[in-house]
């Protein structure tokens, strides 16, 4: 179904747009439409297919793909202090391919990155918060989003980008994911 809505939406937006674009360089509207269509459809398709194959190669990680929206986000507790869970985290991000921290902020529990662009998005802008929560418990929030905020579709690659995140940090430090999006 999500593959189908994907065609669909993709596929109308682009046939639209091309309609009104052929239209006025033809001078005709039914050859626009025409046009214009047949690309949208074959565009619709291109999204569907390459999505659906993408999710094929998340669920080969073991990641679940019911969820594949270009803004995720995830906590999870670990058994660390906060400057712990920040170095583990860092080196977490710089797992990703292409990745590069713009700010580290000890003191707050924060980092920010951003990975560069490829060909599935125009790059991704991490974000890491920890907060202490006991002694040795802090809670960690990570969250991928689009660089360009209009992004609606990142097949998968901000899914991709947080559950790395997270297996390295489970992988280094004993903890558990509390919620997810």
């Amino acid at each position: 179904m999500k593959y189908i809505r994907l065609f669909l939406l993709s596929g109308l937006f682009l046939g639209v747009c091309m309609t009104i674009v052929y239209s006025f360089q033809f001078g005709d509207f039914y050859i626009g439409l025409i046009t214009g269509l047949t690309l949208g459809f074959f565009f619709g398709l291109f999204n569907a297919g390459f999505s659906y194959y993408s999710d094929q190669k998340l669920k080969k990680k073991g990641i679940d793909t019911a969820n594949t929206s270009p803004r995720q986000s995830r906590k999870m507790s670990v058994d660390a202090t906060v400057s712990e869970a920040i170095a583990v985290s860092e080196k977490a991000i710089l797992s990703l391919n292409r990745s590069v921290i713009k700010d580290k902020d000890l003191t707050a529990g924060t980092i920010k990155a951003k990975t560069k662009i490829t060909w599935k998005s125009f790059g991704e802008v991490i974000k890491i918060s920890t907060q202490s929560s006991g002694e040795s418990q802090t809670l960690i929030e990570i969250k991928s989003s689009p660089f360009m905020p209009t992004n609606v579709i990142d097949y998968g690659k901000g899914l991709d980008n947080v559950e790395t995140i997270v297996n390295y940090i489970k992988s280094n430090l004993n903890g558990e994911v509390l919620a997810g999006s």
